[in-house]
């Protein structure tokens, strides 16, 4: 009966765990969730956990397509350079026309992540997770890769001032494209 359990604990770990495919493996990932009710209405919170591994700081953000098969530089080009609105993110770092304002995911979501830190996505919804629909999300957007690679493209001391600050970020459901 141990064994069985011990067996299906590794079954149900390894589910949990999922790489971002294409990128450095400079940090581990592990999906888990956990319900709540609230006035009869069951709520459902889906958390991905990002642990930087590494000894050098990562830099992750979520892009508002799919960017899995772009190589690192069209990553960057796409999210820093491509215009949104008005402006790219990239003339807001240069002209520093917004580094009070707050994060906008898609468009000016960056955090930073140190060694041995660990990052949260928190996705709240009212129904039965759809735990493909939520990795193959991540798997596509999100990016992830280290602060030295990013320093040739744009210079991480411009970010200073718009590196998201807080050790987790909940999202809805409905928002994830």
């Amino acid at each position: 009966m141990i064994k069985r359990g011990l067996f299906i604990l590794g079954v149900l770990v390894s589910l949990f765990h999922f790489n971002v495919f294409g990128q450095e493996r400079l940090f581990c990932t592990m999906i888990n969730d956990a319900e709540y009710v609230v006035d009869s209405t069951k709520f459902t919170v889906v958390s991905l956990n990002i642990t930087n591994t590494s000894n050098v700081d990562l830099i992750l953000w979520l892009d508002d397509l799919d960017v899995s098969k772009l190589s690192t530089e069209l990553r960057i080009r796409h999210y820093f350079f491509t215009i949104k609105g008005d402006l790219s993110f990239s003339h807001q770092i240069y002209d520093n026309v917004a580094h009070e304002s707050p994060s906008v995911l898609y468009m000016s979501f960056v955090k930073r992540v140190k060694p041995k830190d660990i990052f949260s996505f928190n996705i709240l919804l009212q129904s039965k997770p759809e735990r493909e629909k939520i990795e193959k999300f991540f798997k596509e957007r999100l990016v992830c890769l280290s602060a030295d690679v990013l320093d040739d493209y744009i210079g991480i001391r411009m970010l200073d001032n718009y590196f998201y600050e807080e050790n987790s970020i909940i999202l809805l459901y409905e928002h994830l494209k």
